[in-house]
């Protein structure tokens, strides 16, 4: 494999574990901060 293909898929692969990590950041965030969740 050429390294530029690995630098390219690893960025991808690192794009999606962002993405997939802030979903639930967002989400618990929405939840902390709703005025019918006191917690």
């Amino acid at each position: 494999m050429s390294a530029s293909l690995l630098k390219a898929q690893h960025l991808v692969s690192t794009r999606v574990i962002l993405k997939a990590s802030i979903r639930p950041l967002q989400i618990s965030h929405i939840f902390r901060f709703s005025p019918n969740n006191k917690g």
